[in-house]
């Protein structure tokens, strides 16, 4: 009985500490075609085996070492651009996982659906549902409808040329024509406390306010600037501006507006406030953004990237997100330290807003001309009803509307898809 014992350890040890005698397949470095494709090759020294992914011309190794020397599967929290030397993979940026492939990101696993929602199968993979659709329809004028907003159950939208330059609606659907103090190109519009403040850049009324969307009432301003976006916090409504020498003003009420100095002569073009501190962003200069905790006061921070013009911004999910030309979004979680993401259309997007879920940001150009997100970062894309010059959109009374400067029917709004 010892004998055999011996013989069977003899045996195994023998082979043991013979080496594999397989034909080597495919190594890192070595060509390849399929984007993603993802492979397990060996070779005569390689125990365990090698599991290997393309990334559109060579093959890479599916793991890395960390600098602890922990062994990941290409896991990182990456925020910049899915190119072809990230394909395959896996990041984990604001709460969700994705992986790279064919110029994206996309989500891994189930997404988070809202309640009373179910699942269906998308192109891109699992989708809620109803989920957001897209209808059009003509306002009352055919004006250039440049910016839109919602409060106290009204659609407020406002245009740059026409003879009533404000239209109203409670659902987003059906307009109604109103008349506008003065016939002056009305850049923005509002709300916040109550208030609707519509901004413009020519005469010495270079303010108009309503209670209602209805009525709307002519104000003086301290200095006649090209005035751009507004916003309400901290009791405070502030304004800023592109050009002039003091470029942002404060007002407790809308109506009597106090001059202040701006962070720096940039042509600031929009701002809002979230968690306790305004942030402002500009078209032009060194530090295109600027915060401040009182409106008051305020300090210049750096924007990444190359000629970042931002129009607009929102906040919303914990953090600010800005929107640029060239499929740009800047987004913070401080107003402070910055990220830049692109969407995978270089459009310019003119325009964004926050539903209390997702961003939703609209373009002017491209072939999709909408695009949405959880976390500013991770971006789906989808395609217009009609390819206007969609230049605001806004949300609320669960719906998101838009509006467009040109195009037969300027007016979008979101309609719920219901499960196939």
């Amino acid at each position: 009985m010892k004998k055999t014992i011996l013989s069977v350890a003899i045996m195994l040890c023998v082979l043991s500490s013979a080496k594999p005698s397989w034909a080597a397949g495919e190594q890192p470095g070595d060509a390849c075609t399929v984007a993603g494709a993802v492979v397990r090759a060996a070779g005569p020294d390689q125990v365990p085996y090698l599991t290997l992914v393309c990334n559109g011309s060579t093959w890479v190794l599916a793991d890395e070492r960390t600098t602890a020397g922990r062994s990941l599967f290409r896991v990182g929290s990456d925020a910049t651009a899915c190119d072809a030397t990230k394909v395959g993979r896996i990041s984990f940026v604001g709460g969700a996982w994705t992986y790279c492939h064919d110029s994206s990101w996309k989500a891994i696993g189930l997404p988070n659906c809202a309640a009373g929602q179910g699942l269906t199968q998308g192109v891109a993979g699992p989708e809620c549902c109803p989920t957001m659709g897209w209808a059009v329809t003509a306002p009352p004028e055919a004006n250039s409808w440049s910016n839109v907003t919602y409060g106290n159950g009204l659609f407020v939208a406002v245009s740059t040329n026409g003879t009533n330059r404000i239209m109203t609606s409670p659902d987003g659907v059906n307009w109604t024509a109103r008349a506008a103090p003065e016939n002056l190109a009305w850049n923005r519009i509002f709300f916040g406390n109550n208030l609707f403040i519509v901004t413009t850049s020519s005469t010495s009324n270079r303010i108009m306010t309503s209670p209602d969307g209805v009525t709307w009432t002519a104000r003086t301003v301290p200095q006649s600037n090209s005035w751009q976006g507004v916003t309400y916090g901290n009791g405070l409504y502030v304004a800023v501006s592109s050009n002039g020498t003091n470029r942002v003003m404060t007002s407790p009420d809308g109506v009597t507006w106090t001059l202040r100095t701006a962070a720096a002569d940039n042509a600031w073009m929009a701002i809002t406030y979230g968690d306790g501190l305004f942030v402002a962003t500009s078209s032009n200069g060194t530090n295109r953004v600027m915060t401040s905790p009182n409106g008051i006061t305020w300090t210049s921070r750096f924007l990444p990237g190359t000629d970042p013009a931002v129009y607009s911004i929102a906040y919303g999910n914990g953090r600010f997100a800005g929107v640029s030309s060239g499929g740009r979004v800047f987004t913070s979680t401080d107003g402070i330290n910055w990220s830049q993401a692109t969407l995978s259309e270089t459009n310019f997007l003119r325009s964004i807003t926050f539903n209390g879920t997702k961003f939703i940001t609209v373009s002017n150009n491209g072939t999709s001309r909408i695009a949405t997100s959880v976390d500013g970062v991770t971006w789906q894309l989808y395609q217009a009803p009609e390819a206007s010059n969609w230049m605001s959109v806004t949300n609320g009374g669960g719906k998101v509307v838009a509006t467009a400067t040109s195009g037969t029917n300027t007016i979008m709004y979101s309609i719920d898809v219901p499960c196939p």
